[in-house]
């Protein structure tokens, strides 16, 4: 069953007021009054309705609540990318992917090597498109939360609020030989619950950021002898996280 997404204040009780899709609902889907409806307020809580009213103009469809329970979608230990700005449309992929994945929130970042910078105009318009793609991906893979795309930060802003807001900082980097991310976490007890994952833009990190995210907490691991494209590592590492914590399953 498709699920849609409303916003906390559209939950009234025990009846919830559709905004958004409502032409999808009844025209693609054809759905009417007495049929049932998956819903999902965005805060990791699924509700299962059915549909009581059709405004004339329909531009909101009222439902009343059958089942309210906590989703099953979500990850109890919460990943957030710190993806540095990749060239062309890469950053949609990330998003798209790290979305179905299980990351919880995705935060742009420039750094030295970064080659596209959005200058204030663009980056407003790029946040608000980023954020539709997150939302979109959500309900496409029946999460329960939509996960948040933040403001690009500067390199210095990244690791700041990374070691600040986490349990876990790890940033990948081709040139760690020893620390592999499996390794890692294993060696932690009890499990982080907020991990950061750095990853470069296609040139990577210089040796000096490696040492700025190092000297501030942050831990340096390999993902194997392969180097990947910076649109495939952090799906890569994040996946192995989940699976490596039994999130998976």
């Amino acid at each position: 069953m498709p699920k849609f997404f409303v916003t906390k204040e559209d939950v009234q009780g025990n009846y919830i007021v559709i905004h958004k899709d409502t032409h999808h609902i009844l025209h693609v889907l054809r759905k009417g009054k007495g049929d049932q409806l998956e819903i999902c307020d965005g805060k990791n809580t699924d509700y299962l309705c059915e549909i009581l009213e059709i405004a004339r103009d329909e531009s909101q469809i009222i439902c009343k609540v059958i089942k309210k329970v906590t989703s099953s979608a979500e990850s109890s230990v919460r990943i957030t990318l710190y993806q540095g700005l990749p060239k062309a449309d890469k950053m949609e992929l990330i998003l798209q992917k790290g979305t179905e994945i299980g990351i919880h929130e995705f935060v742009p970042f420039e750094s030295s090597r970064t080659i596209v910078h959005l200058d204030t105009k663009k980056a407003g318009g790029k946040i608000e498109r980023w954020n539709k793609i997150a939302e979109s991906a959500a309900k496409q893979s029946g999460r329960g939360n939509i996960p948040v795309v933040r403001p690009v930060l500067s390199f210095a802003q990244a690791v700041e609020t990374a070691i600040g807001e986490n349990d876990l900082v790890l940033v990948c980097y081709e040139a760690e030989k020893k620390n592999a991310l499996k390794t890692i976490l294993r060696s932690k007890d009890p499990k982080p619950q907020k991990i950061a994952l750095l990853i470069g833009p296609e040139g990577g990190f210089s040796e000096e950021e490696i040492r700025k995210i190092l000297s501030s907490g942050g831990q340096a691991v390999t993902l194997g002898p392969r180097i990947l494209r910076t649109e495939t590592a952090g799906m890569i590492a994040a996946a192995l996280i989940l699976y490596e914590y039994d999130q998976m399953n």
